[in-house]
């Protein structure tokens, strides 16, 4: 470890002794990147992607989970629902984890929960459960469930880390992408899924094999947690923001709910975020009534989220060198919606697989820039905030507005036409009774239109960390910056 970090004296490596360090480097106007902070970079990576690929490991084979289960396809989607519901409850207490005993413990607790969710649902998915006098009080299905619950309890230590994470270990120049790629790890993991279920479960009873195939991973990234977030700062700070005093918890929470901006963009990220997890949960549902099977919506999805890492990443340096977050974000968001408009006039036709595809993929290049933007976005404008505070709320946003879009959405759909009777894959992939989901699509589109303008017409950021790292002094800060700042 002390290899890695480069040169750290003993006395420094105390936690005691953390703070004076950090102080003194300040005053010294001296500040350190340590090489470590790229294998805590690659563990976090993997935590966020495990998590994903834990969250939907059902939803790209709803008809045969279904039938493993021996549920409904509305009990598979339990599964994510769920999620959203458990990781909004334990949200509030990981913000506080994060800002109160730090990033390394709260990382370690969700790699634990993660893990054990991950067993638990190995354990829900073992044939011996599934037998017949199990099968009546559906055990399976009841421990998967439990599991579920677990790793759903991890995901806000994991997702609502990086914010944190980037400042306290990355420079000026690197925090936007290192909070993009440890943030863009879950709906990769999302994009696992959805590229590995459908292949590998031919059959329902070939879940219990898709179980050991994502234990595997969720275990290394937890080991890898323990190996490399041994603290939870450096020793000497990588910018000058990363000195800032800390407001505390319950005084954060306060101070954010006074801010507008942030309460504009907690609207707005969380029913952009809210309604892209709502729709990875559905699509499959949405496209089998026109002709395309799990197989093929499985891999456009995790294609639509590979375009959408890719973009993630380019705008992050753009992002990371320009500082123009609230414009890139803006110019994604519109671009997303024309994307959305495309998609919606060839989903519903048999035959389109060409059109489709690319639809998604342009359509997840653009969506996923939102995040970084966002995310980035909400700390500036709640500085000195606790970056997980202001994170770990919009992350908490898009839980609520996820979890009521997926349980509404099939609801508004429409039965299907008779005419499409001999072209739906629903029945062939499981028990999906086929339905039309372009109402649900169209009602969707608005809805992301309405929020567009609420953002371009009321969201001002003022730039309230890049105000301070500007000042080249690290003498007190003057007046009127402070008065910014506050």
């Amino acid at each position: 470890y002390k290899m890695a970090c480069g040169k750290i004296q003993a006395e420094e490596s105390d936690d005691h002794l953390l703070g004076k360090d950090q102080e003194e480097s300040a005053k010294n106007k001296t500040y350190q990147r340590y090489k470590i902070r790229w294998l805590m970079l690659c563990a976090l990576f993997l935590l966020n992607l495990t998590n994903g690929i834990m969250w939907l490991t059902y939803a790209p084979i709803p008809g045969k989970s279904a039938q493993f289960f021996n549920v409904t396809p509305d009990g598979v989607d339990w599964f994510s629902i769920s999620f959203f519901i458990t990781s909004l409850v334990v949200g509030l207490f990981a913000i506080f984890s994060l800002d109160t005993f730090g990033l390394s413990p709260s990382v370690l607790a969700g790699a634990v929960l993660n893990s054990l969710g991950a067993l638990l649902k190995l354990v829900g998915s073992i044939p011996a459960v599934h037998s017949d006098a199990l099968q009546q009080h559906n055990a399976g299905f009841a421990i998967a469930m439990i599991g579920q619950i677990l790793t759903a309890a991890a995901q806000p230590f994991l997702l609502y880390a990086p914010t944190k994470f980037a400042m306290f270990w990355f420079g000026e120049k690197e925090r936007t992408m290192a909070t993009s790629l440890t943030s863009m790890a879950n709906p990769l993991g999302i994009a696992v899924a959805f590229l590995v279920s459908p292949r590998v479960v031919s059959k329902p009873d070939d879940i219990f094999t898709l179980s050991w195939i994502f234990l595997i991973p969720t275990v290394i990234g937890s080991i890898s947690a323990f190996l490399t977030f041994w603290r939870s700062k450096p020793p000497t700070p990588p910018s000058r923001s990363a000195v800032h005093k800390e407001e505390s918890f319950f005084k954060g929470i306060k101070k954010v709910f006074k801010q507008k901006s942030f309460l504009v963009l907690l609207v707005v990220w969380g029913f952009g975020a809210g309604q892209m997890n709502s729709l990875l949960t559905l699509l499959p549902q949405i496209l089998c009534p026109f002709g395309y099977p799990d197989t093929f919506s499985g891999l456009w999805i995790g294609m639509m989220i590979v375009c959408g890492l890719v973009g993630a990443f380019v705008a992050s340096v753009i992002m990371d060198y320009t500082k123009r977050f609230d414009e890139v974000t803006k110019l994604a968001f519109a671009c997303a919606i024309l994307c959305n408009i495309w998609g919606l006039q060839v989903f519903n036709r048999p035959g389109q697989e060409a059109n489709v595809a690319v639809s998604f993929c342009l359509f997840g290049f653009f969506a996923f820039i939102m995040m970084p933007g966002c995310l980035e976005l909400g700390v500036e404008v709640t500085y000195p905030v606790p970056e997980a505070t202001s994170s770990g709320l919009l992350w908490s946003s898009a839980q609520i507005f996820g979890a009521v879009l997926t349980f509404v959405g099939p609801f508004a759909a429409q039965p299907l036409s008779p005419s499409l009777s001999d072209v739906e894959q629903c029945s062939i992939s499981g028990s999906v009774t086929p339905k039309d989901f372009t109402f649900t699509l169209i009602t969707y589109l608005c809805a992301g239109t309405l929020a567009f303008l609420l953002f371009v017409l009321l969201f001002h950021p003022k730039y309230k960390r890049q105000m301070l790292e500007k000042k080249e002094s690290l003498a007190p800060v003057d007046k009127d910056l402070q008065e910014e700042i506050e």
